[in-house]
């Protein structure tokens, strides 16, 4: 997915904050579970059914020792 792509994603999850202020990539808490979920819900119809292999995973599974976002 392309900046360009991403930006819509996060408006349509109502994340409009992380547009071009993505948090950095490193262990500190820089979004919450809810923000993970709703990002989940928007990227899953931005690419619809057939994007399921898109590699999302449910909050606390995939990642048991990192930050959701």
């Amino acid at each position: 997915m392309g900046t360009r792509g991403l930006n819509v994603v996060l408006r349509d999850a109502g994340l409009e904050r992380y547009v071009d202020n993505l948090p950095p990539d490193n262990l500190e808490l820089g979004a919450h579970a809810r923000e993970h979920a709703a990002l989940d819900r928007a990227v899953q119809a931005f690419y619809g059914r057939a994007g399921k292999g898109t590699g999302l995973l449910v909050p606390g599974r995939g990642y048991p020792n990192r930050p959701v976002m």
